[in-house]
């Protein structure tokens, strides 16, 4: 990080040497994590998780001071940009940088985002919190370097560390509070200007080849592709285009080309926007809006779920970038 090294070593302070950034969340830190630099911003705990006797995962929390709170929902998406850029820009953050927003358990609302990079020695998981004090915004960060000695397995190593680090995350998210036993912010909903627009939404991939087991002959390979475009517009009206395609021979699948368009008037309360299409077409026609983000270009991403079963799938609290267990879609937006 900017400020200090993401995996410092340094050796842990005494206990009780160390006091909360003025005006912080009250928090509680996960056991086992000690003060390793409580010199400046950030505070910097650390500890290596241990869940299996030869997991060795190196993690580090990182409590900021707070500052002043943006004004508007703008100014959060902007402070989150531009803290992620300079905390994580070393490690190559991409070309896009983007956040879900919500409420944690213990009231407070924030804006968060995780994600592993590439990194010498192996991949790193890093994932950000901006809080929402009410005067005033603070920044909460965490990383682990996944270790396991003697096994080489870099995608079980990796999914091992951020299951353990998560395990510590979640008692520091249940238990962050506003300073000063105030009520807790009002959630930084997200705007109609976050959402105006046309957006497009594209996605596919290939898998194996199948080879018939009794003469040879090549059956081909399974693919899937879909395409999608949302215009939001200012006067009120809709268009929602989605077409798809999957083929494959494993299981006998082929759905073939499949399109489907509606259009309509649609209306949005900060969270959810709702499709009114001029013919209804029997389906939940609500996208609920789960986070925003940026091209470094300054194109805008608009990240959508769609319901399943009459209710949204949660983000995860520590997310892996678009990682999500229901239907979501990253749409970018088209000039």
């Amino acid at each position: 990080m900017r400020r200090r090294t993401l995996l410092a070593g340094a050796l842990p302070f005494a206990a009780g040497a160390w006091a909360a950034p003025a005006g912080g969340a009250h928090y509680t830190m996960p056991p086992g994590f000690t003060l390793l630099d409580g010199r400046g911003n950030p505070q910097v705990f650390g500890a290596t998780l241990k869940p299996e006797p030869r997991a060795n995962h190196a993690a580090r929390i990182f409590i900021y001071a707070p500052v002043a709170r943006p004004a508007d929902s703008a100014g959060f998406t902007e402070l989150f940009e531009r803290e992620w850029r300079a905390e994580f820009g070393s490690l190559g953050v991409g070309d896009v940088v983007a956040h879900y927003r919500g409420r944690l358990p213990g009231g407070l609302a924030c804006c968060f985002m995780g994600r592993f990079f590439e990194r010498p020695g192996g991949a790193m998981y890093v994932v950000m919190y901006l809080l929402d004090l009410g005067d005033r915004a603070q920044l909460i960060a965490a990383s682990v370097a996944p270790g396991w000695d003697g096994v080489n397995f870099p995608g079980a190593v990796e999914d091992h560390g951020l299951r353990s680090l998560a395990q510590q995350l979640f008692l520091l998210l249940d238990s962050l509070r506003a300073p000063g036993g105030r009520a807790p912010a009002a959630q930084p909903h997200f705007t109609r200007d976050d959402v105006l627009g046309r957006w497009e939404h594209q996605s596919g991939g290939a898998g194996g080849s199948f080879v018939d087991a009794n003469s040879g002959a090549g059956l081909g390979t399974a693919v899937r592709g879909s395409a999608s475009e949302l215009r939001l517009g200012e006067d009120g009206r809709y268009t929602d285009h989605i077409a798809a395609y999957a083929f494959n021979p494993g299981t006998g699948t082929n759905s073939g080309p499949q399109a489907q368009s509606h259009a309509g008037r649609w209306a949005f309360d900060g969270e959810v926007i709702t499709l009114q299409p001029d013919r209804p077409n029997g389906l939940d026609n609500r996208r609920r809006v789960a986070g925003v983000g940026r091209h470094a270009g300054g194109g805008r991403v608009l990240i959508l779920l769609n319901p399943e079963g009459g209710a949204f799938k949660p983000v995860a609290w520590v997310p892996v970038w678009d990682g999500h267990a229901g239907v979501m879609r990253w749409y970018r937006e088209v000039h």
